[in-house]
C-alpha cells in the first residue's frame, strides 16, 4: 500500500493522521479509529464496486489498515490489556495471528487488571514523586506479582525517569514471574534493557538487546530503535538497511519515511552557511545564571556558518545580576558582536521580541533568530538551521527539537500540526477551535524524531526567520503577554500568509526550563498560560484556522510524496523478514 506516494488512495482525514506521524499508541489508535469508521461509513450496499470507494480506498482496504494500525498500537506499548483485546477481537472475527502472537495478547489482556480505585497512583503521577511512586509500585507488585497494570506502570515510568535500576528490576520480573504467568511476555525484558541501555547510550548493549528481543519476537518498535543504535556505532548502511525493510513491512509510518529519506540522502549530517547576516536575539528577566550559561554556549558555537552574525541581549527590567553577566560577556566577546538593550521594566516577552525585531543589528541582516534565555546550543546549530534554509529555502520560519535539559530523553517540541475543531451545538461562546498534535510528549527521545520537514508551528525557543517573513507577518501579539503562545500564534500567521514552518529535527538544544509545580493547575504560571491558550483560540476564524491547518497538511503531504518518489527510484523495496508481511501498516 503506497500511503504517501503522489496518487495515494488513502481518504484526507485518515492521511492527516499518518502524516502527524508518531510511534506511540495515542496516534495509532485514533488512526485507527478514523480507518474503522471510514470503512463503516461507506453504503453496504456499494460495497463490492467501484463506488464503494472513499478517496480511492475500498472498505475492505480500509478495515486491512485499520487492523494493521491496532496491531501497531499494541506493539507500541504491549503490557497494555486495553491495546490487545481490540487486535484479539478482529482475530476471533476473521483470524490473522499466529498461535505464538496469539498466545502473548492473550496473556497481555488477561493479566492487564486496573485497581477499582487508582485514585492515590494519580495523585502520585500528578505529584511526580519518582522515588514515592516507584516504591508504591513496587509494593503493589509483590502483592500482585502477576498484575500487568504495575509492571507497565513500573517500567515506563523508569524509563522516563532515566531509572535503569527500576527498569532492570522490571525487566527481571518478568523473566522471573512467580509460577511463570508472565512467562510468555519475557521477550518484553529484552526491549526494557534495550531501551533502558540506549536511554543511557549504552549503545553497545542497546543493539544486542534489540537483537535479542527481534529474534525471539519480531516488531516494528524494537527494529526501529534497533536501528538508531547501529547508526550510533557508525554502522550506517545496517541501519539504513533496517529502515528500509521496517518502511516495506510498516508504508503507514510516516516517521520511518522520513528518517530512511535523511539518513539515505545524508541529511542528518548536513550543514550549511547562512548569507546575507544574521542577528541573534535573546530577551531575559531574572534569570542572570540561566542567561550566562546561555551565553556561553552561543560564545562556543561556530558562527563561521553565519559570517558577521551579531547577537543582541534585551535586559526586561531585571532586578537581579542580570546586568553584570552581560557587561562580562560584552568585554568578552566584544562589543561589535554583542550588544545591548536595558529596559526599566518588565514588557512582556511579545513586546520584547517586537522591540528587538527593530534593533539595528536585524534591520542590517537577512535573518533574526530568537532564542531563550535558558536554552544550550550545540556548537553546529547555526549549519545545522542554515541546512533547513538550503533545503526549504522559502519557508521563512524555521525550528529544532528541543529537550529537556535535565532529562534529555523527554521532548519538549518537535513538530507541531493542529486540527481544526468544529463549532459545537448551540454556538458557545469561547470554545476551543483546533486541537494540537502531542506525538512528542508520547514518545521519549531516541532518534525517531532527527528529521527535516515542513509542519504547522515550531518552538520558540530556537526560531529562525527570514528577514522578509518577520516584516511580511508583523508583531508578536502583545495581546498574549507576558508570555507563552505568541510564538504559536505568530506561526499560524505566518502560514496565513504563506511561509509555513520547518522543522529541523536533526537540531537538538537543550532547555533548561522545567514546567514543574508552577506550571501545573493551582500553580503561578498556570493561569497565565490557560489564559493565553484561551486568548488564541479566539484569535482566528473557524474558516482561518482550517486554512492554516491545510496549508501545513498540504506542506507535508507534498514532502512525503517527493521523499517517497525519491526512495522508491534510488533504494530497492525492503524485504518483509519471517513473521511479518510486507505491506503492513
Amino acid at each position: 500500500m503506497d500511503v504517501f506516494a503522489p496518487d495515494s488512495a488513502v481518504p484526507e482525514p485518515l492521511l492527516r493522521a499518518l502524516l502527524v506521524g508518531g510511534d506511540a499508541s495515542p496516534e495509532l489508535v485514533r488512526a485507527a479509529g478514523l480507518a474503522e469508521t471510514l470503512a463503516q461509513t461507506i453504503p453496504q450496499t456499494l460495497a463490492d464496486g467501484p463506488g464503494a470507494k472513499r478517496g480511492g480506498m475500498s472498505p475492505a482496504d480500509l478495515e486491512l489498515l485499520a487492523r494493521d494500525l491496532r496491531l501497531s498500537a499494541w506493539e507500541a506499548d504491549p503490557l497494555r490489556g486495553s491495546l490487545a483485546a481490540p487486535v484479539l477481537t478482529r482475530d476471533a472475527a476473521r483470524p490473522f495471528l499466529d498461535a505464538v502472537r496469539r498466545n502473548v495478547l492473550q496473556t497481555v489482556a488477561e493479566r492487564d487488571r486496573p485497581p477499582d480505585d487508582s485514585r492515590y497512583f494519580a495523585r502520585l503521577l500528578e505529584r511526580r514523586e519518582h522515588d514515592k511512586t516507584m516504591s508504591f509500585l513496587f509494593g503493589r507488585l509483590e502483592a500482585e506479582p502477576g498484575n500487568l497494570h504495575w509492571l507497565r506502570h513500573l517500567a515506563a515510568l523508569a524509563l522516563a525517569a532515566g531509572d535503569s535500576e527500576a527498569a532492570a528490576r522490571a525487566a527481571a520480573h518478568l523473566r522471573h514471574s512467580p509460577q511463570g504467568v508472565l512467562a510468555p511476555l519475557a521477550f518484553v525484558a529484552d526491549r526494557i534493557d534495550a531501551e533502558a541501555a540506549f536511554l543511557h547510550h549504552d549503545f553497545v548493549l542497546a543493539e544486542r538487546r534489540f537483537a535479542s528481543a527481534w529474534a525471539v519476537f519480531p516488531m516494528g518498535p524494537v527494529r526501529r530503535i534497533w536501528a538508531e543504535a547501529l547508526l550510533r556505532l557508525g554502522r550506517r548502511d545496517e541501519a539504513i538497511a533496517l529502515l528500509g525493510r521496517d518502511f516495506a513491512a510498516h508504508p503507514c509510518n510516516v516517521t520511518t519515511l522520513l528518517r530512511l529519506h535523511d539518513l539515505a540522502l545524508g541529511l542528518d549530517r548536513a550543514r550549511a552557511t547562512l548569507s546575507g547576516g544574521l542577528a541573534l536575539l535573546l530577551y531575559t528577566c531574572n534569570k542572570a545564571a540561566d542567561l550566562d550559561h546561555t551565553l556561553a554556549s552561543l560564545a562556543a558555537a561556530d558562527l563561521s556558518f553565519a559570517p558577521g552574525a551579531r547577537l543582541v541581549v534585551l535586559d526586561n527590567g531585571s532586578t537581579d545580576a542580570t546586568a553584570d553577566v552581560v557587561t562580562a560577556w560584552i568585554d568578552r566577546m566584544g562589543g561589535d558582536r554583542l550588544s545591548r538593550v536595558d529596559l526599566p521594566v518588565n514588557i512582556g516577552a511579545p513586546a520584547a521580541r517586537n522591540w528587538l525585531a527593530r534593533h539595528p543589528a536585524v534591520m542590517d541582516a537577512a535573518y533574526a533568530a530568537y532564542l531563550d534565555d535558558d536554552a544550550d546550543v550545540p556548537r553546529d546549530f547555526l549549519g545545522r538551521l542554515a541546512a533547513a534554509v538550503q533545503a526549504f529555502p522559502k519557508a521563512g520560519v524555521y525550528g529544532c527539537r528541543v529537550v529537556d535539559a535535565a532529562n534529555p530523553a523527554h521532548i519538549q517540541s518537535a513538530d507541531l500540526f493542529f486540527e481544526p475543531l468544529p463549532e459545537p451545538p448551540g454556538d458557545p461562546a469561547f470554545s476551543r477551535a483546533f486541537e494540537p498534535s502531542r506525538a512528542h510528549l508520547h514518545s521519549l527521545d531516541m532518534g525517531r524524531f532527527d528529521y527535516l520537514r515542513p509542519c504547522a508551528s515550531v518552538t520558540g525557543c530556537c526560531h529562525l526567520f527570514s528577514r522578509d517573513c518577520l516584516r511580511q507577518v508583523g508583531d508578536f501579539d502583545i495581546r498574549l503577554s507576558p508570555s507563552q503562545y505568541d510564538d504559536l500564534d505568530h506561526d499560524f500567521r505566518c502560514l496565513l500568509a504563506g511561509h509555513v514552518p520547518v522543522y529541523q529535527g536533526h537540531l537538538r538544544v537543550l532547555h533548561r526550563k522545567r514546567t514543574g509545580s508552577q506550571g501545573r493547575p493551582g500553580g503561578s504560571q498556570y493561569a497565565a498560560g490557560f489564559a493565553n491558550q484561551f486568548k488564541l483560540h479566539q484569535f482566528h476564524s473557524r474558516e482561518q484556522f482550517a486554512a492554516m491547518a491545510e496549508a501545513a497538511f498540504r506542506a507535508a503531504r507534498l514532502d512525503a510524496a517527493v521523499k517517497w518518489s525519491w526512495l522508491s527510484e534510488r533504494m530497492p523495496a525492503g524485504t518483509a523478514v519471517p513473521g511479518e508481511e510486507e505491506g503492513r501498516m
